[in-house]
């Protein structure tokens, strides 16, 4: 067994060696060289490590590694409960990769690395530790083919838009707009690669909502419509500001998702959703026979709204209490909003100087620029094309 050194004994002989050569104090004192420069290490970092049991040397992780012969009966039996624990810990790591691709176990053994070495893994899954570097040099790619033009293309879509998008909407812009013909599953690997993903949506706070009148549920979440201005929806959300809160109302049309009037307030008063509606309908070209669906808001249960639809010839739908997937199309164009421009933003960032611009830059952007999921043309381009000319 090696001699245990005092603190004492170290710090004298790394002033021997200050005034004689190494090879002297290893002759004299029978120390290795690497050991003198571990000592020399711990006395200029924090020379209370000197003490023993105290090193650096005891501070390193010492990665692992097991026979590759499966061990027999009487082997296990003999096993002390400590390498019982380990071994079963590695197969059970093991077992959690399922490797099966040349590409699944290089990733396999890029995550269990840090335990075990990455020699005992290579042979473990019978592929080379050259394969396996040359992987790692080449990015990690999970499949041959890796374009690092794509990638970097991916990466530079998603930090444009603040990060709020998935691998979904990031095919849908790229083909749009850089004429690629890409699979959402091809975009989904690069992004594992290169780890990220759509921030999460903040969760919305609840509130109570009533109202005095009623009406029936014309929609029954049937949201799909075949025409323009065949069915409407409106509601009003709530947005932070450090000037307060804000409540902003819109008119969606549900034939293209398209926002056909806005209005933002710091009251959530009748006069907000009413002249919002009015306004819809004037930009729209004066329709008769919409119908209107809206939640029980007291906006929209006051006998001012009805009067208003009565004389625009607007039919009125209303969700049942309590029920806000009744008016999904709406509240989930709001989670959008708010995820993908809202969010993006700190409360002290948001005023009432650039509250207004940043929601018109925003519904710009949705109605001329952002295509529909599961759709190639934007709300302005489905609109267009479905007018008779």
């Amino acid at each position: 067994m090696a001699k245990q050194w005092t603190k004492d004994e170290k710090i004298e002989i790394l002033n021997f060696r200050e005034n004689h050569t190494t090879n002297e104090t290893i002759e004299k004192y029978d120390v290795s060289e690497s050991t003198l420069k571990r000592w020399n290490r711990e006395l200029k970092h924090n020379p209370d490590n000197l003490e023993w049991g105290r090193g650096l040397q005891l501070k390193v992780k010492r990665k692992k590694s097991f026979k590759l012969v499966e061990p027999t009966d009487e082997e296990i039996s003999k096993m002390s409960r400590t390498d019982l624990e380990e071994w079963l810990r590695f197969h059970i790591a093991l077992k959690k990769h399922l490797a099966k691709t040349i590409k699944d176990k290089f990733f396999a053994i890029h995550e269990m690395s840090t335990d075990y070495t990455v020699d005992f893994l290579c042979r473990k899954f019978k592929v080379t530790r050259q394969g396996y570097y040359l992987w790692l040099k080449n990015g990690k790619p999970i499949y041959k083919n890796y374009n690092q033009d794509l990638a970097s293309l991916i990466l530079d879509t998603y930090l444009k838009f603040k990060c709020v998008y998935g691998y979904k909407m990031i095919c849908l812009l790229l083909n749009k707009y850089k004429k690629l013909s890409l699979k959402p599953w091809v975009v989904y690997r690069y992004m594992r690669i290169l780890n990220i993903k759509a921030i999460r949506k903040h969760k919305k706070p609840k509130y109570d909502k009533s109202g005095d009148l009623r009406h029936p549920n014309l929609l029954k979440r049937n949201f799909k419509a075949t025409q323009l201005n065949e069915k409407w929806v409106s509601d009003i959300t709530y947005i932070r500001t450090k000037d307060g809160m804000r409540y902003l109302s819109i008119v969606r049309d549900l034939y293209n998702g398209e926002i056909i009037n806005w209005k933002i307030s710091n009251r959530p008063d009748n006069n907000l959703s009413h002249s919002n509606l009015k306004n819809a309908w004037i930009i729209a070209g004066r329709p008769k026979g919409v119908i209107v669906h809206s939640d029980q808001g007291s906006n929209y249960t006051s006998s001012e709204w009805v009067e208003i639809c009565n004389a625009l010839e607007i039919k009125i739908s209303m969700s049942r209490r309590g029920n806000s997937p009744d008016n999904g199309a709406c509240e989930s164009w709001f989670g959008t909003l708010k995820n993908e421009c809202i969010y993006t933003y700190k409360i002290a960032q948001l005023s009432d100087r650039n509250i207004y611009e940043i929601i018109n830059n925003y519904i710009d952007f949705y109605n001329y620029i952002r295509p529909i999921r599961n759709q190639i043309k934007t709300p302005f381009e489905i609109r267009t094309g479905s007018i008779q000319i």
